[in-house]
């Protein structure tokens, strides 16, 4: 008897834990499923009293317009199932929190795209609505994240991008090659669609990140160039300097102090040779500064100009 329930225990409580576990998984994927199309939007100022739902639908389609900025023509085009605020907090009754649940997955994805755009501390916020226990393994997940370095970070950020990605494309390739191909069309325009915005968004930060290395960086010097530069700089500054008075200096300030006093006085006038006098007799023949030619020499001078023997 007692070995006969031990068996049981053996071979069934596993199982029985797996389908536990299994249907937990099940109810819990189908509970997300159901939520897909609600957003949760916060902080926005409604009625302190009970609000109808046409009320909060007007407070939500003057939301969309005047914070998230979309435009109006598209805002009427929206189709909302439910419009639903909230009970919330004693004191905070006139910003209880608001289910909105769409007709169609695309404004949807709009709207929520739309809604991260918003400046952090703003007041405003759109969630995709989760179950709680989904809620609350985000938040755990987002706490280790957040421990996480930005390198590791970025790690985790690639590789769930890329898990996204492979679960998409096999997705789209079951899809494509199901029998009813026609009957899955919209689901296939939703799956490429999706895969489209991971790839712009990979392509975008390839990008990003190229420009920035490019700003950051540029033509950056190689070693030998910026050695090359060094020697250069050496074989043409003046090392040490020997004074008149036989002082020997190495600062540069004062080497090229030096050099500037040197020129100065090398190209700089002793005593003035041309008075007013000078001036006044520059263009006349009695300027002692012009020598003029004697006779003879005109003489010598004169004659046909002849070509240079070796010339």
């Amino acid at each position: 008897m007692d070995d006969s329930i031990k068996d049981i225990h053996n071979t069934l409580l596993p199982d029985i834990e797996e389908k536990i576990s299994t249907e937990e998984k099940e109810r819990l994927k189908l509970e997300y499923w159901g939520r897909k199309w609600n957003l949760v939007v916060s902080g926005v100022r409604g009625t302190p009293l009970a609000e109808m739902p046409k009320a909060t639908d007007v407070y939500v389609r003057h939301f969309f317009e005047k914070t998230l900025e979309i435009p109006k023509e598209r805002i009427e085009k929206m189709l909302f199932q439910a419009v639903h605020r909230l009970p919330g907090k004693e004191g905070d009754k006139e910003k209880r929190k608001i289910i909105v649940r769409f007709n169609s997955l695309i404004d949807r994805d709009d709207v929520l795209a739309a809604g991260m755009k918003l400046q952090r501390g703003s007041g405003y916020s759109v969630v995709p609505d989760v179950p709680p226990s989904v809620a609350k393994l985000r938040f755990n997940l987002l706490n280790e994240r957040l421990a996480l370095s930005s390198s590791e970070q970025r790690k985790v950020h690639l590789k769930e991008r890329s898990r996204e990605e492979q679960e998409l494309e096999s997705q789209l390739n079951n899809l494509n090659n199901n029998e009813n191909i026609n009957d899955k069309r919209e689901e296939i325009t939703r799956i490429e669609l999706q895969l489209r915005s991971l790839r712009e968004s990979r392509i975008k930060g390839a990008i990003m990140r190229a420009k920035a290395k490019w700003q950051i960086e540029g033509e950056r010097s190689t070693k030998y160039f910026c050695n090359l530069e060094k020697r250069n700089y050496i074989d043409k500054v003046i090392q040490k300097l020997t004074l008149d008075n036989g002082e020997t200096i190495t600062d540069q300030a004062k080497i090229r102090a030096e050099q500037k006093l040197y020129y100065e006085n090398l190209y700089s006038s002793k005593k003035t040779i041309i008075n007013n006098t000078h001036r006044a007799n520059f263009f006349s023949l009695e300027n002692p500064f012009i020598k003029i030619l004697s006779d003879e020499q005109n003489i010598n001078l004169e004659g046909e100009l002849k070509k240079l023997r070796n010339s």
